[in-house]
């Protein structure tokens, strides 16, 4: 069994979701949809319902709220989703074409486990804290990855806990990408790397397919969100979206937030996660220091 999993912790994350769900099937994707959310901040039931009737079921993630705000839970859903091959996606990484081709190519079939390539190298003065040798190859960029849990689970397993150890996660590495790299090289699991390096459009991360071509768009800034909705990264209003013109596909991701925009109303903002007393802002750095503390 195959299908895609991504994370949506926090109502603010919906509209990126919808948009990613929407982009999927219209794409020709027909892999079902997992999306892991923080039980205490449910999505909109207006939105599950859209969602689920395009094959979009919701899950809540184990752990505490404090360990979702300092670490993006990219590991534990594909662990957790019960096939055997996931590929996992940020539900602000928009595939340019079906992306279920993913789990044919020569890169992918010969370990089970393929990664893309993050913009830096793997630094050595922090996998010497680790008494090892960094890795001669970039560091791993887990906003998409597709794996055979039948080959790499252990890989993952440790993985997931790297990310909970004390030891590693804050003092070595400070996200979940580089506990995922260790984690396979400490198992000594094989894995494949994209070879070309991805690229920044404005507000967008290019990632390439096997053969040098645009994959995904990984939008980390200026993400789709309603208006009084501010982006954690970058404190930007909705009305600051940028229509990036270069980016394939971008008016019919904006056409896609239209429609989620009709479905929830257009000054409605989600409830869930509660406006900031200190800045006047949602999900802002004031409050994730406060969740963190």
């Amino acid at each position: 069994m195959r299908l895609i999993t991504t994370v949506a912790d926090h109502p603010e994350y919906s509209a990126g979701l919808y948009v990613l769900v929407r982009l999927l099937r219209h794409l020709g994707c027909s892999l079902p949809v997992q999306c892991w959310h923080d039980e205490d901040r449910p999505n909109d039931p207006v939105i599950c319902a859209a969602l689920e009737n395009l094959g979009t079921s919701f899950h809540p993630l184990p752990g505490t709220r404090a360990f979702h705000a300092k670490c993006f839970p990219a590991i534990w859903p594909t662990m957790a989703g019960g096939s055997a091959e996931v590929l996992y996606l940020d539900s602000d990484c928009y595939p340019v074409r079906n992306p279920e081709e993913v789990f044919d190519w020569p890169a992918y079939r010969r370990h089970g486990a393929l990664f893309w390539p993050n913009f830096r190298a793997s630094d050595p003065s922090r996998w010497r804290k680790l008494g090892m040798e960094a890795p001669a190859e970039p560091e791993f960029e887990t906003g998409q990855y597709v794996v055979d849990l039948l080959r790499c689970r252990e890989a993952m397993e440790r993985g997931h806990r790297n990310c909970n150890d004390p030891r590693i996660f804050g003092p070595v590495f400070r996200d979940d990408q580089e506990c995922l790299h260790l984690a396979f090289i400490e198992t000594g699991t094989p894995y494949d790397m994209i070879d070309t390096l991805p690229r920044m459009e404005l507000h967008t991360i290019i990632n390439h397919d096997i053969h040098g071509s645009v994959f995904t768009q990984h939008r980390v800034a200026d993400k789709f969100r309603l208006k009084n909705w501010s982006c954690f990264w970058t404190h930007q209003r909705s009305d600051e979206m940028i229509r990036h013109r270069v980016l394939v596909n971008e008016d019919l991701h904006f056409g896609f937030f239209d429609e989620f925009a009709a479905l929830v109303g257009h000054d409605g903002p989600v409830p869930g996660f509660p406006w900031c007393a200190k800045c006047g802002r949602r999900q802002c750095r004031c409050r994730m220091r406060e969740v963190t503390s």
